[in-house]
């Protein structure tokens, strides 16, 4: 018999609020921890549960939402149902709910939309409360309050450096590498309009942050190479043993596409003329990745042997048919990385409410953690220089093809938003990096509150929370 100690779990939808929390949001399941004492926010009082969006006809994801949540146990599961509604909050689909189940309050399948009829037991038994085990709801606070910084020290996790925020104004979209004993930083610099690939380097990883680092322009405006606008996004990864950066750029008509530069041999990644012309990237066919969207913040993964690109990719941007941005993966072959070997794959669309909204459609920015047995894809969605940038991650197991779509799982709501990064807003598009004697880092960027579209570099330490799960809101 279920343990009756006054704990509950309560479920709840929010009144929209303009930009901070607009439909796609305010209408998503939201829960929080009743205990004799309090009433504890889950995730800050951010949606846990969302709905999916539909994929019209002209392949244009419509946003959905959900109103009205209910919960009930049964058959050792839990049960969560939502009426789907459209951004409006009008229903859509008669005699339809949304379901979400669970078993552990860790994982949660969402079951799509299901017949009223067939589950008119569950329904009639849900209400807006469960009441919790005492295991329950220790495991809910584990896994959805957020936890402290000191919270994570006291626990026995590295005490790393902390970073002030802002580190670098006007630079988005950042990443940290160390080759040859140095250590560089390259990002999108908005302070030169994105013309232009600026790389700085230093000693340390603070010395890249405080005046005295050498800062130069590796690659700039070149109507020569069609090099012209958009210089988004690089990256710089090891493939092969040598080194590359990764980055869009785009000529007079402005359509950024992805390419990729090599550094020369014994070259110094500061000189300019040590890096080889940039190469756009190719399909198995020596065809552009595509000639019809937008291709962009490609990134690197290998596992297991293999070597693949993970990117961003986009059709009918500021049209009604509008895509979406998608991610995509292919194999690619080291002495050769700028061709790949196998078709894209998608593995991504922008369909749950904290992806698509505030006027954007974003799954962007994806970069690569190898954790244990699990390879993380942490990416962006949101509004990408706005309030309602986030951070969501992509999971595979290692031993699996990554090559499979159905292998690679979404988190359920996103692990860095603005509700958890305090005095930033908009938090997204990051990196990971190992310091101090192999702490693990993210950098990305976010605004001061109120600055939307001031887009600068912070830096958090990355903290294991339950199953090792990597935690990017501790603060």
């Amino acid at each position: 018999m279920m343990e009756q100690n006054g704990n509950k779990l309560r479920l709840y939808t929010k009144k929209v609020s303009g930009i901070h929390y607009p439909s796609a949001l305010a209408q998503s399941i939201h829960m929080s921890l009743i205990t004799e004492k309090e009433e504890t926010e889950l995730r800050n009082g951010y949606g846990i549960l969302f709905a999916k969006g539909e994929i019209s006809d002209d392949n244009v994801i419509l946003e959905r939402g959900l109103t009205n949540p209910i919960i009930c146990r049964k058959d050792n599961t839990i049960w969560i149902y939502g009426i789907y509604v459209d951004s409006l909050g009008n229903r859509v689909g008669e005699n339809l709910y949304y379901l979400w189940t669970t078993t552990d309050f860790v994982r949660f399948e969402d079951r799509g939309l299901v017949d009223a009829e067939v589950h008119k037991e569950q329904i009639e038994e849900a209400t807006d409360e469960l009441v919790l085990t005492d295991e329950e709801a220790i495991i809910i606070r584990k896994v959805w309050i957020p936890h402290t910084r000191e919270d994570m020290i006291k626990s026995g996790q590295p005490a790393g450096t902390v970073f002030p925020f802002p580190l670098a104004e006007g630079y988005a979209d950042p990443t940290l590498f160390q080759w040859r004993e140095k250590w560089y930083f390259l990002a999108t610099n908005d302070n030169t309009d994105a013309v232009g690939l600026y790389l700085r380097t230093a000693g340390t990883v603070e010395g890249l942050f405080t005046p005295g680092y050498e800062e130069n322009c590796i690659l700039g405006y070149d109507e020569k190479r069609n090099l012209i606008q958009t210089f988004w996004a690089p990256e710089a990864h090891v493939i092969g043993g040598e080194l590359y950066i990764l980055f869009a750029v785009g000529g007079k008509k402005w359509a950024p596409q992805s390419h990729m530069m090599h550094l020369k041999a014994n070259g110094n990644p500061m000189v300019p003329q040590d890096w080889e012309d940039p190469v756009r990237v190719l399909k198995k066919d020596g065809l552009p990745l595509t000639e019809k969207g937008i291709t962009l913040d490609m990134t690197y993964l290998e596992n297991r042997g293999k070597s693949y690109l993970i990117w961003s990719e986009r059709y009918e941007i500021g049209t009604p048919y509008d895509s979406g941005s998608m991610l995509y993966i292919a194999q690619i072959m080291p002495d050769k990385p700028w061709v790949l070997v196998s078709d894209p794959i998608l593995i991504s669309r922008p369909l749950y409410g904290w992806e698509n909204q505030g006027g954007t459609i974003n799954n962007e920015g994806p970069y690569v953690l190898k954790l244990q047995d699990k390879i993380y894809v942490a990416y962006s969605g949101g509004a990408a220089g706005g309030y309602s940038y986030v951070i969501g991650y992509l999971i595979c197991n290692a031993a699996d093809d990554p090559l499979v779509p159905k292998n690679w799982r979404k988190t359920i709501t996103p692990v860095l938003s603005a509700f958890a990064a305090k005095e930033q807003e908009g938090p997204g598009h990051n990196s990971f990096f190992r310091y101090d004697d192999g702490i693990l880092y993210v950098a990305y960027h976010a605004q001061r509150p109120g600055e939307d579209n001031r887009r600068n570099t912070a830096i958090r330490q990355v903290f294991l929370g339950y199953e090792g799960f990597p935690m990017l809101d501790c603060i």
